[in-house]
């Protein structure tokens, strides 16, 4: 839990320095990869584009795991929402700037990114398929561990209470283990434990999150 909190505020402090750069612009990052008014982005495009755009060469198995965790509707693609969801940050104060640049750049220009925004970019872009890959390495390992139960895991965090657990529960389970964190470390995992979407963890999204991708 502790690794899996480091990772998400390495990815949460690069969204962060990104929404920042005035000149970038959710609907402009999501037209590199989005070339055909179809409304999604698959994983070839997002692999064309990466190794075209941004020259970044990521395993094709490695951007299936990025999508299985922001395909909303697991059918293999990103729609414009889960790719903002990928890149945007959860702060509201930075998710905002975000949010309010509404005219893309493209409409006017032939690369809608400076070359100092397009670098940002690009170390997100990278930070983010390598959170999932050591996330996955990490699945992989737990999953051939004797000693490692999913749901006695579950069941400790939840303090055995029910079939679900809250950001109640599992800051009594940080505290109980010594383990540090803030508000928004709290935010962040519930989000990935309930797939963007913020309540409560029931044991199938718990399994789901610790099961490797592939």
């Amino acid at each position: 839990m502790r690794d899996l909190i480091t990772l998400e505020n390495s990815v949460e402090a690069n969204k962060h320095e990104v929404s920042l750069k005035s000149d970038f612009n959710m609907e402009d990052v999501f037209s590199i990869f989005e070339k055909y008014n179809r409304g999604f982005v698959s994983e070839f495009d997002m692999k064309d584009w990466l190794n075209c755009y941004f020259w970044l060469f990521p395993l094709l198995e490695e951007l299936s795991v990025l999508f299985k965790r922001y395909d909303t509707e697991k059918n293999g693609s990103l729609s414009y929402w889960d790719f903002f969801n990928m890149l945007a940050p959860v702060a509201q104060e930075y998710r905002r700037l975000v949010e309010e640049r509404v005219i893309p750049n493209s409409r006017l220009l032939w690369d809608p990114l400076s070359s100092t925004t397009k670098y940002s970019v690009k170390n997100l872009l990278t930070n983010v398929v390598s959170a999932e890959q050591n996330l996955e390495t990490s699945r992989i390992k737990m999953k051939n561990m004797l000693s490692f139960n999913s749901k006695k895991m579950f069941e400790l965090i939840g303090w055995f209470a029910s079939n679900y657990f809250s950001d109640r529960h599992l800051m009594l389970y940080l505290d109980r283990n010594n383990i540090s964190y803030l508000p928004r470390d709290i935010e962040l995992l519930m989000i990935r434990f309930t797939r963007n979407k913020k309540g409560l963890v029931s044991f199938t999204s718990f399994l789901e999150e610790l099961s490797p991708r592939y």
